[in-house]
């Protein structure tokens, strides 16, 4: 697997080492359920808790999902997809007892807000990152085809705006997707084709080690009390 540029604070893919690890996975998933509240603004929806937890040892995390739409009002992730990926993911992560929750869907053309479609990472991922951002929830954005081979995104903790961006193509791949959160909690590459912080990402790349699972729930505790739910976030 070719070695990933570190770029301060940034980790990224590159597309031609990323395959379509969702292959990997099972098409079949869980009924929905997320029950959605009332919301007056039909593009941003909110939902109630999936993964809090009453065992102190489960992490869940709350999530903000924004999918960019095109011209033709054609969204990058759909509800449906956003609630397929993240239940796949919980899959992953379940190992280190770190689950995530959907707990607001936004659904926009981002050149309504000033936003390219399609991004430069270099130029555009803080801007985005800064729009979107709040400070209880991960941000994953679902963005157009970026400018250059780049296919995903995360900032590192210990210097903002936070946020996962994430090229359409691989959107709704829970491994590309579940790395970039992997390294929001603090994890950094390896080369094991069958672990999920691989830098290539194949319909293997889903396993994580003990010590990774204890670097991410501490990262998860010493950065991101905010965004933890249930008795996991009071530890």
């Amino acid at each position: 697997m070719r070695s990933l540029a570190l770029i301060p604070l940034f980790l990224f893919l590159i597309l031609s080492g990323c395959g379509p690890g969702a292959n990997g996975l099972s098409s079949s998933t869980q009924d929905d359920p997320q029950v959605r509240t009332p919301n007056p603004n039909p593009s941003a929806q909110t939902y109630f808790s999936s993964c809090e937890s009453n065992d102190p040892e489960v992490h869940c995390i709350g999530l903000k999902v924004v999918s960019f739409e095109n011209q033709s009002g054609n969204p990058v992730l759909k509800e449906s997809e956003t609630l397929k990926l993240i239940a796949e993911m919980n899959e992953v992560w379940k190992t280190c007892k770190v689950a995530f929750q959907l707990e607001k869907f936004q659904s926009l053309q981002p050149e309504s807000v000033g936003l390219p479609y399609s991004p430069d990472w270099k130029r555009d991922s803080d801007s985005i990152r800064a729009h979107f951002d709040e400070d209880n929830r991960f941000l994953i954005v679902a963005v157009g085809p970026w400018t250059n081979s780049t296919i995903a995104v995360a900032q590192m903790p210990g210097n903002g705006p936070y946020g996962v961006l994430v090229s359409e193509k691989y959107a709704k791949n829970p491994y590309t997707v579940g790395h970039e959160l992997g390294h929001y909690q603090g994890l950094y590459h390896l080369r094991n084709k069958k672990n999920l912080m691989n830098s290539y990402i194949g319909p293997l790349t889903s396993g994580l080690g003990s010590a990774q699972c204890a670097i991410a729930r501490r990262t998860n505790l010493r950065y991101w009390q905010k965004m933890l739910r249930g008795r996991g976030a009071l530890l």
